[in-house]
């Protein structure tokens, strides 16, 4: 396992800065695989017409949960990339942490997968953006709970690069392989842990 350090942010990324006040979001019904999945992941939309898509963090949470997180007016948002060698192979994670005034709200595991090409290029078009947008989704009805955007300095370019020296040996497993693996072996607790060192 090894950490990803942050570095200060210099780019000239575009503006995406959401203009139109309050948000209701309505986002396409879930498609039969997504009900119950849990975690985050990215999503790409076009969020305002004509402003080009973009790409979001999406995280998926259970209808109490969804609901109490989505009320937040305000909460922060810090992340920590890591990669995790198993038996199969390579697994990049970034972990997501959400805060409400500076207090631990929750962790969600984002797995990637570093020898996808796919992967790289989404963390590479995220640092592109100015703001990262945040959307909390139910996990049953597909219901946007919450929306929240930041400042982009979560450095997922340099993440990308990073990962790009990573090789997956002669033997790889299947991605979902991969991730079970991990899943059996650390709990959200220990991944924590493990950036602490």
């Amino acid at each position: 396992m090894w950490p990803f350090k942050k570095k200060p942010q210099l780019n000239n990324a575009r503006d995406n800065t959401w203009t139109r006040g309050d948000v209701h979001l309505v986002l396409p019904p879930l498609p039969p695989e997504d009900v119950g999945a849990y975690g985050a992941r990215f999503y790409t939309t076009e969020f305002q017409k004509h402003s080009g898509t973009e790409t979001c963090l999406c995280i998926f949470e259970e209808p109490q949960w969804a609901r109490q997180y989505g009320s937040i007016k305000r909460i922060d948002l810090n992340v920590t990339n890591m990669a995790v060698q198993t038996d199969g192979g390579p697994v990049a994670i970034a972990l997501w942490h959400l805060l409400n005034a500076g207090k631990s709200m929750c962790y969600y595991e984002h797995y990637l997968d570093p020898l996808s090409d796919r992967t790289l290029q989404s963390l590479k078009k995220m640092e592109q953006q100015k703001r990262i947008k945040l959307v909390m989704r139910d996990n049953q009805s597909g219901e946007t709970t919450g929306f929240w955007e930041f400042d982009n300095n979560f450095q997922m370019g340099d993440f990308a690069s990073s990962l790009s020296a990573v090789k997956g040996g002669n033997a790889v497993d299947s991605f979902d392989d991969r991730v079970a693996e991990i899943k059996a072996r650390y709990s959200t607790e220990q991944l924590i842990a493990m950036t602490q060192r």
